[in-house]
């Protein structure tokens, strides 16, 4: 049978001389992001309290956000995780280390145990461990890797089948092909979800990019995407921005047509922005404004970006819980994303509460 599940805001399981296992709970009402997490709960084991007792408990942790943090993700704790925690198929599961002694099926075959809907990795790991292989790509809606800043020339092997298969998992729930989610897992709230891609490389081409953008700009939906994406070939950016008029031949042109909405519903919005003047944030480069692209790719400078986004806002007779049939924003990068952490940084913020705190048993 089953094990009961421990519906949990936020879990956090950090391995180090002792585990500690916390409890979060989220206030809804908070301003400041450092209070955020209040009413937390502490409880510490030596390893060998954690795999004899807490691993047997009849129940498992199946919180929102499951973040675990060590040093070495390796088999024995690989194995003491698949005890306590349940599948994450509605949940984010977080996970910061610094080596990887798992090999990529161990590795692989963890995250389809778990099946997260959102993976977040982050810490000093080889990144090139992670690869299309590696992620539960069936079952997953969004995806973070962090930047490691100690070892930022290390590439990981992400290609543009991950990117393209988590697009296709938002595809499947979209209103069209509702019968076919007999067949899907159960997610909460799904439509006020915001589903986000941010990887710090990705070996993407131009087929691949027109493939999932068609994906996502074909059916009115009221979901909410990002995909954001580093150490693109300038390139690829120069294709893309040159052949943006490609983009009219599918999606909210058609249901202009339709009648589904008008043409002033629907925005478009393309630039072309770098970082290489500190003192303004962005140099005049002939690829700004209204002046012409560069002819050479050559030309655009290292940290040149391409922001895009498609929106089309519903009718006010339409309902909420969303204003829009679409709201998709994508950023390719030349330079790498600058972001190490997202998840876990609120969770970790938190931890400093917990030294004032008297210890409590669980």
């Amino acid at each position: 049978l089953p094990k009961p599940e421990l519906k949990w805001d936020i879990a956090q399981l950090i391995f180090g001389r002792r585990i500690t296992l916390l409890r979060c709970r989220r206030s809804a009402f908070t301003r400041s992001r450092k209070r955020a997490l209040e009413k937390m709960e502490k409880w510490e084991f030596t390893e060998k309290q954690f795999s004899s007792e807490f691993t047997n408990y009849f129940f498992v942790m199946v919180p929102e956000q499951m973040y675990i943090k060590c040093k070495d993700f390796d088999h024995n704790k690989e194995a003491l995780i698949r005890k306590c925690v349940g599948p994450l198929r509605s949940s984010v599961l977080a996970l910061e280390m610094n080596i990887c002694s798992l090999g990529e099926s161990a590795l692989g075959d963890f995250f389809k145990h778990l099946s997260p809907f959102g993976l977040h990795l982050a810490g000093r790991f080889d990144r090139s461990i992670i690869c299309d292989q590696v992620l539960p790509l069936s079952s997953l809606y969004g995806l973070f890797i962090g930047l490691n800043h100690t070892d930022m020339d290390i590439r990981t092997r992400v290609s543009g089948i991950t990117v393209r298969k988590i697009v296709d998992n938002w595809y499947n729930r979209y209103p069209d092909i509702r019968k076919d989610l007999q067949n899907l897992p159960s997610i909460p709230n799904y439509d006020l979800r915001d589903f986000v891609i941010e990887i710090p490389d990705c070996d993407l081409d131009y087929t691949e990019f027109f493939a999932f953008l068609k994906e996502i700009i074909r059916v009115p939906h009221c979901t909410r995407e990002f995909i954001i994406i580093g150490n693109v070939p300038k390139t690829l950016i120069h294709y893309i921005h040159s052949n943006l008029s490609d983009l009219d031949m599918v999606g909210p042109a058609e249901w202009v047509e339709e009648g589904i909405c008008s043409v002033e519903d629907v925005e478009w919005s393309s630039s072309l922005s770098c970082c290489c003047d500190n003192d303004h944030g962005f140099a005049n480069h002939n690829y700004f404004m209204d002046q012409d692209l560069a002819r050479d790719p050559a030309e655009m400078c290292e940290t040149v970006q391409l922001n895009l986004s498609i929106s089309v806002l519903k009718s006010e007779k339409e309902l909420l819980p969303r204003r829009s049939l679409l709201d998709f924003w994508v950023t390719l990068k030349a330079d790498k994303i600058n972001q190490v952490k997202v998840l876990p940084e609120a969770v970790l913020v938190a931890t400093t509460v917990l030294r004032k705190r008297r210890r409590t048993k669980p």
